[in-house]
Protein backbone atom coordinates (compact mmCIF):
# COMPACT_ATOMS: atom_id res chain seq x y z
CA UNK A 1 0.00 0.00 0.00
CA UNK A 2 2.98 2.32 0.44
CA UNK A 3 4.84 1.41 -2.73
CA UNK A 4 2.00 1.83 -5.23
CA UNK A 5 1.36 5.57 -4.64
CA UNK A 6 5.09 6.34 -5.02
CA UNK A 7 5.32 4.31 -8.23
CA UNK A 8 2.29 6.11 -9.66
CA UNK A 9 3.69 9.51 -8.65
CA UNK A 10 6.92 8.81 -10.56
CA UNK A 11 4.96 7.61 -13.60
CA UNK A 12 2.73 10.69 -13.65
CA UNK A 13 5.70 13.05 -13.26
CA UNK A 14 7.37 11.43 -16.26
CA UNK A 15 4.24 11.73 -18.39
CA UNK A 16 3.74 15.37 -17.43
CA UNK A 17 7.30 16.21 -18.49
CA UNK A 18 6.68 14.65 -21.92
CA UNK A 19 3.36 16.46 -22.26
CA UNK A 20 4.83 19.83 -21.26
CA UNK A 21 7.74 19.43 -23.70
CA UNK A 22 5.39 18.54 -26.56
CA UNK A 23 3.15 21.49 -25.74
CA UNK A 24 6.12 23.90 -25.64
CA UNK A 25 7.37 22.70 -29.05
CA UNK A 26 3.92 23.01 -30.60
CA UNK A 27 3.39 26.51 -29.19
CA UNK A 28 6.81 27.60 -30.49
CA UNK A 29 6.06 26.25 -33.95
CA UNK A 30 2.46 27.51 -34.06
CA UNK A 31 2.27 30.70 -31.94
CA UNK A 32 -1.12 32.01 -30.89
CA UNK A 33 -2.82 28.61 -31.05
CA UNK A 34 -4.16 26.50 -28.20
CA UNK A 35 -3.29 22.82 -28.02
CA UNK A 36 -5.00 20.15 -26.01
CA UNK A 37 -2.80 17.11 -25.65
CA UNK A 38 -4.59 13.87 -24.88
CA UNK A 39 -2.83 11.59 -22.45
CA UNK A 40 -3.21 8.10 -21.11
CA UNK A 41 -5.35 7.16 -18.12
CA UNK A 42 -2.11 7.02 -16.16
CA UNK A 43 -2.43 10.76 -15.54
CA UNK A 44 -5.74 10.26 -13.74
CA UNK A 45 -4.19 7.56 -11.58
CA UNK A 46 -2.21 10.28 -9.86
CA UNK A 47 -5.47 11.96 -8.83
CA UNK A 48 -5.84 11.59 -5.03
CA UNK A 49 -9.46 10.43 -5.24
CA UNK A 50 -8.52 7.67 -7.71
CA UNK A 51 -5.57 6.58 -5.62
CA UNK A 52 -7.51 6.52 -2.34
CA UNK A 53 -10.53 4.75 -3.82
CA UNK A 54 -8.30 2.28 -5.65
CA UNK A 55 -6.53 1.38 -2.44
CA UNK A 56 -9.93 0.76 -0.82
CA UNK A 57 -11.09 -1.28 -3.80
CA UNK A 58 -8.18 -3.74 -3.59
CA UNK A 59 -9.38 -5.47 -0.38
CA UNK A 60 -12.98 -5.24 -1.62
CA UNK A 61 -12.01 -7.14 -4.78
CA UNK A 62 -10.45 -9.91 -2.68
CA UNK A 63 -13.54 -10.10 -0.43
CA UNK A 64 -15.85 -10.18 -3.46
CA UNK A 65 -13.80 -12.95 -5.05
CA UNK A 66 -14.30 -15.04 -1.92
CA UNK A 67 -18.01 -14.39 -1.26
CA UNK A 68 -19.52 -14.21 -4.76
CA UNK A 69 -21.35 -17.45 -5.56
CA UNK A 70 -20.06 -19.14 -8.71
CA UNK A 71 -16.90 -17.05 -8.92
CA UNK A 72 -13.70 -19.02 -9.57
CA UNK A 73 -11.31 -16.06 -9.92
CA UNK A 74 -8.96 -15.04 -7.13
CA UNK A 75 -7.30 -11.81 -8.27
CA UNK A 76 -3.65 -11.41 -7.49
CA UNK A 77 -1.38 -9.57 -9.91
CA UNK A 78 -4.25 -7.62 -11.49
CA UNK A 79 -5.19 -5.95 -8.21
CA UNK A 80 -2.81 -3.06 -8.87
CA UNK A 81 -4.45 -2.58 -12.29
CA UNK A 82 -7.80 -1.78 -10.69
CA UNK A 83 -6.63 1.84 -10.57
CA UNK A 84 -7.01 2.01 -14.35
CA UNK A 85 -10.68 1.04 -14.06
CA UNK A 86 -11.27 3.77 -11.53
CA UNK A 87 -9.45 6.31 -13.66
CA UNK A 88 -11.97 5.67 -16.42
CA UNK A 89 -15.02 6.29 -14.21
CA UNK A 90 -13.64 9.28 -12.30
CA UNK A 91 -14.99 11.95 -14.69
CA UNK A 92 -18.45 10.35 -14.65
CA UNK A 93 -18.49 10.18 -10.85
CA UNK A 94 -17.19 13.77 -10.61
CA UNK A 95 -14.37 12.63 -8.31
CA UNK A 96 -16.89 11.59 -5.64
CA UNK A 97 -15.08 8.80 -3.83
CA UNK A 98 -18.27 7.13 -2.57
CA UNK A 99 -19.69 6.94 -6.10
CA UNK A 100 -16.34 5.76 -7.42
CA UNK A 101 -16.17 3.01 -4.79
CA UNK A 102 -19.72 1.78 -5.49
CA UNK A 103 -19.11 1.90 -9.25
CA UNK A 104 -15.77 0.15 -8.83
CA UNK A 105 -17.39 -2.56 -6.72
CA UNK A 106 -20.02 -3.17 -9.41
CA UNK A 107 -17.35 -3.24 -12.12
CA UNK A 108 -15.19 -5.68 -10.16
CA UNK A 109 -18.22 -7.92 -9.58
CA UNK A 110 -18.95 -8.02 -13.31
CA UNK A 111 -15.30 -8.58 -14.17
CA UNK A 112 -14.99 -11.48 -11.73
CA UNK A 113 -17.97 -13.22 -13.30
CA UNK A 114 -16.77 -12.51 -16.84
CA UNK A 115 -13.29 -13.70 -15.88
CA UNK A 116 -14.80 -16.90 -14.51
CA UNK A 117 -16.83 -17.38 -17.67
CA UNK A 118 -13.93 -16.93 -20.10
CA UNK A 119 -11.21 -18.60 -18.02
CA UNK A 120 -11.45 -21.79 -20.10
CA UNK A 121 -10.81 -19.81 -23.29
CA UNK A 122 -7.87 -17.99 -21.67
CA UNK A 123 -6.41 -21.33 -20.58
CA UNK A 124 -6.87 -22.84 -24.06
CA UNK A 125 -5.20 -19.81 -25.63
CA UNK A 126 -2.27 -20.11 -23.22
CA UNK A 127 -1.86 -23.83 -23.89
CA UNK A 128 -2.14 -23.32 -27.68
CA UNK A 129 0.51 -20.59 -27.43
CA UNK A 130 2.83 -22.97 -25.55
CA UNK A 131 2.73 -20.85 -22.40
CA UNK A 132 3.33 -23.16 -19.46
CA UNK A 133 0.39 -23.34 -17.07
CA UNK A 134 1.72 -23.82 -13.51
CA UNK A 135 1.14 -27.16 -11.81
CA UNK A 136 -2.03 -27.30 -9.76
CA UNK A 137 -3.78 -24.54 -11.72
CA UNK A 138 -6.88 -25.67 -13.52
CA UNK A 139 -7.55 -22.39 -15.33
CA UNK A 140 -6.00 -18.98 -15.79
CA UNK A 141 -7.60 -15.64 -16.61
CA UNK A 142 -7.07 -11.90 -16.57
CA UNK A 143 -9.42 -9.48 -14.83
CA UNK A 144 -8.17 -6.22 -16.32
CA UNK A 145 -7.92 -6.83 -20.03
CA UNK A 146 -9.79 -6.45 -23.26
CA UNK A 147 -11.68 -9.73 -22.98
CA UNK A 148 -13.16 -8.92 -19.58
CA UNK A 149 -14.93 -5.82 -20.84
CA UNK A 150 -18.56 -6.23 -21.93
CA UNK A 151 -17.59 -5.81 -25.59
CA UNK A 152 -14.68 -8.22 -25.22
CA UNK A 153 -16.87 -10.79 -23.51
CA UNK A 154 -19.47 -10.51 -26.29
CA UNK A 155 -16.71 -10.96 -28.89
CA UNK A 156 -15.51 -14.13 -27.14
CA UNK A 157 -19.06 -15.50 -26.96
CA UNK A 158 -19.69 -14.54 -30.59
CA UNK A 159 -16.52 -16.38 -31.58
CA UNK A 160 -17.54 -19.43 -29.55
CA UNK A 161 -20.92 -19.49 -31.27
CA UNK A 162 -19.39 -19.58 -34.74
CA UNK A 163 -16.52 -21.93 -33.89
CA UNK A 164 -18.66 -24.51 -32.12
CA UNK A 165 -18.86 -27.81 -33.94
CA UNK A 166 -22.35 -29.30 -34.29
Amino acid sequence: MLLLPKMIEILVQGLLIVRDAAEAKLKAKFPGRDFYIGMDTALLIGEPSVLATGLLLIPMAVVLSIILPGNRVLPFVDLASLMFLLAMVTPFCKRNMFRMFITGTLIVTCILYVGTDISQEYTKAAVNSHIPVPEGMAEITNIVGGATTPVGWLAVKFGEFFSATP
